[in-house]
């Protein structure tokens, strides 16, 4: 962050790439949970010289011994505070006649996570908005397996062994191989070979990932019970006024992977704008075209990296101008990775293996460079990605708006990280002047995940459901926030004025 930058965003009140901290004489005692906060989420900066009035005003107070600062806040990083050695460099600015200092953290690799102070792993944070937060039981757990060795999807389930599997699962795969290569060493196996060559199976008991691509539902749904893919169709709504709204049509999908993806699959060319195309025998017709393409990708990339030890469960929206895939389980990579389509490790390496084999998706990295790839080709914008690691969800939005050949596509990191931080800034201000900084941060939780309910916002937010009732009662009054839907099953939506100067 250069000296321009530096002031631009000093206009800006606090949020989650920025802390603001006065330290005029000595560094101040909690900036130690921003360190772990920025660490265990997306980075961030840390600015000493600056005091926040509040409401979303910094004012430049300076620092009288830059030195001690520095050299104070380096040696403690390394000093052993934390649980692994950090490291930063410092840059010294004068604004206003004042000394500024400004250090910035990058996130830390999933395999060095939690970043914890005091020898004490109930010290750690994650950054939500401009405020740390003590991460939650849930939340370190998760840190810990995602940087485990071993992948998620490896681990044995115990008492579940081949009586658990679906047979014609494994022979509807198996018939989808032999027409990827005929010649493939799986044909020639009998079921238990083919599960414990493609990781399925170890010794007799099923993986995890052998479990949900191949088993049956009850004995899925039995250990998994948050596994369901939930899509609705939400075109033709009912009823005249917000409250009334409800989806046209909704399918829950609780069978294996595999039959989930052909089922999902199937629903959705219903709902995706598909052109006549001939197939290259002349006389038939062929579905495999662009947009069909971009979403079946979407598809794999929702079921291969979702977090399934996560309680929230998979969801595709279909509205009559967009399609939206909400998937529980954060992208360990920041946005500008994932769309260089550099190589990465997937949540779930065997499920995405298996996935691959018949040619269903891509290699590990180049999934979300197809999705971009032939949506372009199909003529529409970009679609939009979110990915948000406190709240543990990732969207791909799919919007059905043609855009020329002439029409230069903007850098797709700027579109989707930049303009969404620049909506929750606008909406934190909002929020701030309109109904507290409570209710403020109920409609940033709602809006990175809409199926929150009200024991869940209280929990994340440490407050009772009675008082997290009253906010969203004034919320609703305001016209900031609707329900669609019923109490159990329904969705919260932030309306569009929350989010617009």
């Amino acid at each position: 962050m250069n000296r321009k930058e530096l002031v631009r965003r000093l206009r800006l009140p606090e949020w989650d790439d920025l802390e603001a901290k006065e330290a005029r004489k000595d560094l101040p005692k909690d900036i130690w949970k921003t360190v772990s906060a920025f660490c265990n989420t997306n980075g961030g900066v840390i600015v000493f010289g600056v005091r926040d009035l509040g409401k979303g005003s910094l004012e430049i107070t300076g620092v009288e011994n830059a030195d001690k600062i520095q050299s104070d806040f380096i040696t403690t990083l390394r000093s052993g505070k934390f649980n692994i050695q950090l490291s930063s460099k410092g840059y010294l600015f004068t604004i206003e006649g004042r000394k500024i200092i400004t250090f910035r953290l990058p996130p830390m690799p999933r395999q060095a996570k939690p970043v914890y102070y005091n020898e004490d792993i109930r010290n750690t944070y994650v950054r939500q908005g401009a405020t740390n937060q003590k991460a939650s039981k849930d939340e370190i757990v998760r840190m810990l397996r995602e940087a485990s060795e071993f992948s998620s999807d490896s681990m044995l389930i115990a008492g579940a062994g081949i009586r658990e599997i679906n047979r014609e699962t494994l022979r509807t795969y198996l018939r989808y191989l032999k027409i990827q290569n005929q010649e493939h060493p799986f044909i020639a196996l009998k079921d238990e070979q083919v599960l414990e060559k493609c990781g399925a199976m170890k010794e007799g008991t099923l993986t995890m990932s052998g479990l949900l691509l191949f088993g049956k539902t009850e004995a899925i749904v039995s250990r998994f019970p948050a596994y369901g893919l939930s899509v609705f169709r939400m075109s033709a709504m009912n009823g005249s006024t917000a409250s009334d709204r409800r989806w046209d049509d909704r399918k829950i999908y609780e069978e294996n992977l595999i039959r989930t993806f052909f089922a999902a699959m199937d629903y959705l060319k219903k709902h995706v704008s598909v052109p006549f195309v001939m197939s290259a025998d002349g006389v038939s017709r062929t579905e495999n075209v662009p947009q069909v393409i971009a979403v079946r990708e979407a598809v794999v990339n929702l079921l291969v990296h979702r977090d399934y030890f996560d309680n929230g469960q998979a969801a595709i929206r279909i509205h009559d101008d967009r399609i939206v895939f909400r998937n529980p389980g954060a992208a360990p990579f920041p946005i500008e990775e994932i769309l260089s389509g550099c190589e990465s490790v997937p949540r779930n390496p065997t499920i995405a293996r298996v996935f691959r084999l018949p040619g269903w998706a891509e290699i590990a990295g180049s999934g979300m460079m197809k999705i971009f790839d032939n949506w372009r080709a199909a003529g529409y914008v970009p679609p939009v990605i979110r990915n948000n690691e406190p709240t543990h969800w990732f969207t791909i939005e799919f919007h059905e708006k043609a855009v020329g050949h002439e029409e230069a596509v903007t850098s797709l990191v700027e579109t989707t990280q930049k303009s969404t931080q620049k909506q929750r800034i606008i909406l934190g201000k909002m929020t701030g002047k309109m109904t507290g900084k409570m209710t403020g941060k109920i409609l940033l939780l709602l809006q990175d995940n809409p199926a929150l309910s009200i024991p869940e916002l209280a929990e994340k937010l440490g407050k009772s459901e009675r008082t997290i009732e009253r906010a969203i009662r004034k919320l609703r009054q305001s016209e900031l926030l609707k329900r669609i839907g019923p109490a159990k099953g329904g969705y919260w939506e932030v309306l569009k004025g929350a989010g617009n100067e």
